[in-house]
């Protein structure tokens, strides 16, 4: 648990060095266990109270590219073994700790799903201004 709440404490802090230098980041991680939030969000104030985009998709699809990265040549940690004790522990979907902008279902082309994010930031910005 350490070694996994340092890597989301490092995260954390290039994420605010990005946030600083070039005013926005995007942050691609599972933060699956609230230790994994709390850990990236208690580095800087800078990045405390991220927008979350969800992404989900079920779990045999999660299963199936899990098992093609072991297959492939992959730098994530995250094969089969992994994902299936992630879907083994957080039961249903997942529930960032606030109300995600966007949720998205990642077996639809990427396209589609570059649309329907575009779409709905767009009426969360006409919504707030």
């Amino acid at each position: 648990d350490d070694e996994i709440r340092a890597v989301y404490q490092q995260l954390c802090q290039r994420a605010a060095a990005a946030l600083h230098r070039d005013g926005g980041v995007i942050v691609d991680a599972t933060f699956r266990r609230r230790q994994d939030v709390e850990a990236f969000a208690g580095v800087s104030p800078a990045v405390a109270h991220p927008a979350w985009i969800v992404c989900d998709a079920p779990p045999e699809v999660l299963l199936e590219r899990a098992e093609a990265r072991a297959r492939g040549k992959s730098v994530s940690d995250a094969g089969p073994e992994v994902v299936a004790a992630q879907i083994a522990a957080c039961q249903g979907r997942y529930q960032p700790p606030a109300p995600p902008l966007a949720r998205l279902d990642t077996t639809r082309p990427v396209q589609e799903l570059l649309d329907d994010l575009a779409a709905e930031l767009d009426a969360k910005l006409e919504h707030t201004a």
